[in-house]
This record gives C-alpha cells, structure tokens and sequence, in this order.
C-alpha cells in the first residue's frame, strides 16, 4: 500500500476532515477497517481460506501482525470492545453465524 493523496477540509462546524487514499492490495476483499489507537489500522478481511485480521503501521501502510479466522470461516466486520479494562475485538463471520474473539495484540 502506498499513500497517493492526502486532502484536509474544513467542515462548517470547525472540525477538520481528513481524506486519505491509498492503494490497496486487490485480491484483499476487505470487510472492516477501524483505527486502534493513533498508530495502527484494524483491517478485517473475508473469503473462505483468507479471512484475516490485519494490523497495519498508519505511517507506512505496512502489515505487521496478521490473525487468520480459519479456512471454514468467511470473515465480515470486526469492532473493538474494551470489556473490563481488556482490549477484545469481535469479528463476524457471514453464513457461519458465529463471532471469533480474541485479545487485541
């Protein structure tokens, strides 16, 4: 992934928006992309056999850690929850109907 541009703009109630565009991997289909803290992306992604949760370095667009959901698994959007001081994420699977958790690494 590489950043290509980078717009602000001023909404009417004085706060700033930012657009980001970046390239983005093709054969990825992603389903999910929040912001973990002010350095790393959430990305989840789906298809039977690569669903996965990826963490991606904000400044460089690069992948660092990645979690595979399972080859039996079609990966949806994902959500964190701060569940009695520890950081969970939740990500959806779509015909299989289930939630795969795990601890925010």
């Amino acid at each position: 992934m590489r950043l290509s541009r980078h717009v602000s703009v001023q909404a009417q109630s004085n706060i700033t928006r930012r657009e980001i565009f970046f390239g983005h991997e093709s054969s990825i289909f992603s389903q999910g992309l929040i912001l973990k803290d002010q350095d790393t992306f959430i990305e989840s992604t789906g298809l039977y056999g690569e669903s996965v949760i990826h963490y991606v370095d904000r400044k460089t667009l690069k992948v660092g850690l990645e979690t595979e959901l399972g080859s039996e698994f079609f990966g949806e959007g994902c959500e964190l929850v701060n569940l009695n001081g520890e950081q969970l994420i939740y990500q959806l699977t779509w015909r299989e109907r289930k939630v795969y958790r795990d601890r925010i690494l």
